[in-house]
């Protein structure tokens, strides 16, 4: 579905594409760059196979790193001593800033809670994880350095097979303010792999993120620029990367490939640099089984009409199409893309199957936190 956004995104495509019929001396400086003139043509009669546009991938590379006797060891190596200590000083800091806080506003009586406090330790910090973990298992009725911390922990322990996805995580906190509730919304970025789920990158953000239209170059938008930097440490090792339609754009698509990342997935043909013959071609113009499409060699977009009309863009697939065992003919990049996305669903329904986060939470860095324990324990 489109958003408001897309219409703001229209309007730079279209500035993009009037400009190319002007003098060089009117366009900006970047669009005098090779990486962005596609030159879109119709498909040859006889593609490549696609197994030889796509980046070489190494299988016997991908997996563990690290041997670990059993789960519980791998959750300590990711929350490790160094960490927790980290956490029980900061714990114990913010016990004492309050406490000094309530005898500077002569509040501090006998019977405050903070009159019990005795400053927590590692140890009982693991201790206060199981629980939350078992919490997780036995339901009852009832900004973080640690981010970074466990980036590096899922990064240093695991090796991604060569299909991985963007995933993203919203975390709905409700509050309430002047008699009046609103939700806000927390959302993780996450680099996983396929086939298991590992999560092996992720990004927070607590603001809305997308393609902001700007005279500027594309790629320094917010969205391909945080793509950019969560795949930093998989270019030129074979992966192919599979998305949904509100992160793909066929310039964004090419810079991966130059990387030596291929790119899958649906496509808005609003995006800038994606040919007007298919950005008009509307639903109702096409008939059932119909595909179109373009290729500038390097990125491959499809428009295929089932029930409805899709657009997708990959890196290698080209314009193949297969039969199913229904008989419906569909485009080979379509049938791959839905496979994959659902094999990827198997770490949500994990998650979801150990609710740790409550929704009762109304403090944001208490329920992220949460979700980062959960994760860890999957992983593990």
């Amino acid at each position: 579905m489109d958003t408001p956004e897309d219409d703001q995104v229209m309007s730079l495509s279209k500035e993009t594409s009037a400009t190319s019929s002007h003098p060089q001396s009117e366009q900006p400086a970047w669009m005098s760059d090779p990486l962005y003139e596609f030159g879109w043509k119709p498909f040859p009669k006889q593609p490549l196979p696609h197994a030889v546009r796509r980046e070489i991938f190494d299988e016997s590379e991908c997996g563990p790193t690290i041997t670990f006797s059993d789960p519980y060891n791998v959750f300590v190596y990711i929350w490790d001593k160094d960490i927790m200590e980290k956490i029980a000083l900061e714990t114990n800091k913010y016990a004492q800033e309050v406490a000094e806080k309530m005898i500077h506003e002569n509040c501090l009586l006998p019977s405050s809670r903070i009159c019990e406090w005795k400053d927590t330790t590692p140890d009982e910090l693991y201790v206060y994880f199981g629980i939350l973990l078992a919490m997780g298992v036995v339901v009852k009725s009832r900004r973080l350095g640690i981010i970074s911390h466990l980036n590096k922990k899922f990064q240093d322990m695991y090796k991604m097979g060569q299909n991985i996805a963007l995933d993203e995580s919203l975390l709905h906190i409700q509050q309430s303010k002047l008699n009046k509730t609103a939700m806000v919304g927390v959302k993780s970025y996450e680099i996983c792999d396929c086939q298991t789920g590992f999560l092996w990158r992720f990004d927070v953000r607590t603001k809305k993120t997308g393609y902001q239209p700007s005279n500027q170059d594309p790629l320094t938008a917010a969205i391909p620029a945080l793509i950019l930097r969560l795949i930093q440490g998989l270019e030129n090792k074979g992966h192919t990367l599979w998305m949904d339609s509100f992160y793909n754009s066929p310039l964004l698509a090419r810079q991966l490939k130059q990387k030596g990342v291929d790119c899958v997935g649906t496509l808005r043909t609003n995006r800038p640099f994606v040919p007007l013959e298919l950005t008009n071609l509307k639903k109702h113009q096409m008939v059932a089984g119909q595909v179109a499409g373009v290729t500038s060699g390097d990125v491959d977009l499809i428009v295929w009409r089932g029930q409805n009309r899709v657009a997708t863009i990959s890196t290698y697939h080209g314009n193949f199409i297969t039969t199913g065992e229904d008989g419906e003919r569909k485009p080979l990049l379509i049938r791959d893309y839905n496979t994959m996305m659902g094999v990827l669903d198997k770490k949500d329904k994990k998650l979801s199957a150990y609710p740790i986060e409550r929704d009762r939470t109304q403090v944001w860095y208490k329920k992220l936190f949460l979700r980062l324990i959960n994760v860890s324990a999957l992983n593990a």
